[in-house]
Formats: C-alpha cells, structure tokens, sequence
C-alpha cells in the first residue's frame, strides 16, 4: 500500500471535476445525491478531503441511481466514462464510477507527482437499497445473502479464507456449487446480486443500506435510517459545495462510530487506493456484455 500523507492538488482538482460533471447531470435531471463514506466525513471534518485519502464517493437512492445510469452515457463528457458490471464484463462490482479517461490527465498527474493508480482517476457512486420489513422476509434475505457469500467464497478466494468462518464458506460454496449456479465469473456474481439487493425498494421502508456480501459477514453492515436522508444540507468542500444528509451525524456515528471526528493514528493516515494491481476497467468499459 503506498502511503499518501497529504494528496495532491493535482488528483484533487481532477476528482472534484468528475464530482461537479455528475452533479451537473443530477441537478437536470432532479436527481438527490449525497456525498458518502470518507468524503462525507472529509466535508464534516476537514471542509474538504481527507489529507489522506484520494477517494470521492456518492450515495444515491436505488430510484435515482437507475435514472442516473439510463441517461449517463449521453450527458457526460465524453472523456468521462461511465463504468458498471452492466457495460464492462470485467468490472466485478454492484455501484458504479465515472472515470477520467483522457491519457494525457494521467500522464500529467503520473510525471508531476509520486501517485501513480492503475485503476484511473474515478469517483465511486454506491446505490442504497430498502431492506425488508417482515420477519420472515428478513431471514429469506439473510440466507439468500449467505449462500452468496458461500459462493463466493468458493469463487473467488481460494485459499485466501484467513479464518476458520471463511473455510467453511469456502466448503459450503463447493458443495452448492455442485447443484446450483454455474456462473464463473465475478461479473456474472455481479448480477446476481444486483437482483437480490433491487428487491425491496426504498420507498416505505425503514432502513436502507449499501448492498455487499463481505460487509455483511466479515464486519459491520452498511444499514442506515432511511429517515436520514429525507433532508440535504450543503457544505463546503475543498473550492465547490457538496450535500450531505442534514443527519449527517447519525450517518456518520453509523459508519465510523461516536468518536468520527477524531482523526485516526498518524501510522495508519494512508491511501487505501493506490494499488501495483492493474484493474481490468482501466479507462473505462472496454466489452460490453
């Protein structure tokens, strides 16, 4: 992991320029958004990025989220790309980014600074999806999550377990894997889970949450009020505004816990982003599935 203590005005410049090319098409199109994860607690506590952190995410509503995507490709600029595991057979994931694709950005960044990212230059955009209210349909969904976590397990690391739990999913995927799916790839996972999480919609509902199997078995699950984000509020961020839930704090303590405003040890302000793996959407979706 390379260690970036303060990133550079140069990476800043270009995310916040994705970041308002979205916004742009969010405001035409009267779609809500929230900045999310560090950069909600970047504008909180730093006004700004976290010195840190060379990330940008946002939260939409799955309602809002599908809208963004149907009309993306044609209001972006074309040097920004658009990349899901809907139009990118490689990319493995439910949320999608927008990607800085112009060569001569990363040529730039790349010759200027010590920051070199295979993935690009890219802001992440998280749907939030309902959460079934029902007991029954809160179990049905807790197995449909643990068989596909299993499967995944199986899947996609092998050998890479780290604990006794992950070796019995691992087992578990085998043997489902016998009788169920035959899917081999991570982009096919992904639409499987895209259906699952689509199930409940947000409207009524009283939670909502990010949907991701790892979260969900290896550590806290990404589950908000859905109340937390009936109301916007703006605030400054770095030279632009950006919104936040006016429950921000509730969000927040949701995410990083009560103590969010204390800034974590010195050993441990480093990027989690800038990786020596090349990812497969580098510069935007290559095959279309």
């Amino acid at each position: 992991m390379a260690e970036i203590h303060e990133i550079n005005p140069l990476i800043k410049e270009e995310l916040l320029s994705i970041y308002q090319a979205f916004a742009s098409v969010c405001e035409k199109h009267q779609l809500k958004h929230w900045v999310a994860f560090g950069t909600m607690l970047g504008a909180v506590r730093h006004h700004g990025f976290i010195p840190w952190d060379d990330d940008f995410d946002i939260f939409m509503l799955r309602e809002d989220y599908e809208k963004f995507l149907s009309v993306a490709d044609k209001e972006l600029p074309e040097y920004f790309k658009l990349v899901t595991h809907r139009n990118c057979s490689a990319y493995p994931a439910i949320f999608g980014k927008i990607q800085e694709s112009r060569r001569e950005v990363y040529e730039k960044i790349e010759s200027e600074t010590d920051y070199i990212n295979p993935h690009g230059l890219y802001i992440d955009i998280f749907p939030l999806d309902g959460m079934p209210s029902s007991w029954i349909e809160q179990k049905l969904d807790l197995l449909r999550y643990a068989v596909g976590y299993c499967r995944k397990k199986y899947l996609f690391r092998k050998g890479k377990h780290g604990s006794l739990a992950g070796a019995i999913s691992r087992c578990a995927g085998w043997f489902m894997g016998l009788f169920l799916w035959k899917r081999k790839t991570e982009n096919d996972f992904a639409f499987m889970l895209d259906l699952w999480v689509k199930k409940y919609p947000t409207t009524g509902c009283k939670f909502v949450r990010v949907g991701s199997l790892d979260a969900r078995f290896q550590r806290k699950e990404y589950c908000f009020l859905r109340e937390i984000f009936d109301d916007s509020e703006v605030v400054l961020f770095e030279t632009i505004t950006v919104p936040v839930p006016k429950k921000w704090d509730a969000a927040l303590r949701t995410l990083y816990g009560d103590s969010y405003m204390t800034p974590p040890p010195v050993e441990k302000r480093v990027s989690e982003h800038s990786k020596s793996k090349k990812a497969p959407w580098y510069y935007g979706p290559k095959v279309e599935k």
